[in-house]
């Protein structure tokens, strides 16, 4: 008999079960070893954000304690300006901000290098180390300016 090749087309195209004859049981058809193809189906963004957030949890300890005196720089800065010395952050307050810093920077920037780390690293510790030389620089300069002229030091 005389058979309908796009109905036979069909058939192979068919995954083993039900409607397929015994004779094609063994045989992978035509998608061979990859299996049947899977259909695209467009990821909404909150599901690919969520799969993203997946890997950007992990963080490196030591990451974390590197952005820990980074986050204290600003509110230094800004308690020695106003004298208030309440102002300074805390190491509890900078490990509460530096995790989800860390984590934002994987996020951001999944392939930052190591010599990245390396050079943030320098850059704060560089700052710190200069930072109470140029405090007492201030202090000096301003005993200097509240002085009269005519006292001798």
């Amino acid at each position: 008999m005389f058979k309908d090749p796009k109905k036979e087309f069909e058939d192979k195209l068919k995954p083993p079960g039900e409607d397929t004859p015994p004779e094609a049981e063994g045989k992978k058809g035509w998608f061979g070893k990859f299996g049947k193809k899977k259909s695209r189906q467009r990821r909404t963004a909150e599901e690919i954000i969520q799969d993203r957030i997946k890997g950007a949890i992990t963080v490196d300890p030591k990451q974390v304690e590197l952005f820990k005196p980074v986050l204290k720089i600003p509110f230094n800065v800004w308690a020695d300006n106003i004298k208030i010395e309440q102002l300074r952050l805390k190491d509890e307050e900078a490990q509460s901000l530096a995790l989800p810093i860390a984590q934002l920077i994987n996020y951001y920037l999944p392939r930052l290098s190591p010599i990245g780390y390396v050079w943030l690293s320098f850059g704060i510790t560089s700052f710190s180390v200069m930072q109470i030389r140029l405090k007492l620089l201030a202090d000096i300069r301003k005993e200097k300016k509240e002085k009269p002229k005519g006292a001798k030091v």
